[in-house]
């Protein structure tokens, strides 16, 4: 019998979210300069106060995160926040996300506070 073929998906590294993020958005300037896109990635449920648009189909759910501090794990920030993971190379120990809020109109990417914190995963179709 026939195995079935397992399509590839994988984590985009930071250059690819920015890459998706300018394909999506049609802003060739840098996704830090394209004003208020933010809405149109988010679901339209799941976040406190209003939902987005979800124009593009990306439906960015407000996932919060998991924080670690000591010993200790907690989820914060559910409702108000979302960030994923950039893949990254190698042995690089810099960790970029690629964050929305709950109030803020752009996604923005920052250096993640802490490897041990938990974030969203977004895997793209590898093919």
């Amino acid at each position: 019998s026939a195995r079935p073929v397992r399509r590839a998906s994988t984590c985009p590294r930071d250059r690819e979210w920015h890459d998706m993020l300018t394909e999506l958005t049609h802003c060739y300037d840098g996704v830090q300069n394209c004003g208020a896109f933010a809405a149109k990635l988010k679901a339209k449920t799941g976040w406190q106060g209003s939902g987005g648009t979800d124009d593009y189909g990306f439906t960015v759910f407000s996932s919060g995160r998991r924080e670690v501090v000591g010993n200790t794990a907690r989820f914060v920030d559910m409702g108000e926040y979302a960030a994923f993971w950039s893949a990254q190379n190698g042995t690089n120990e810099t960790i970029w996300l690629w964050v929305l809020g709950r109030m803020g109109d752009n996604m923005i990417r920052e250096l993640a506070p802490s490897k041990f914190n938990g974030y969203s995963v977004r895997c793209i179709d590898g093919d």
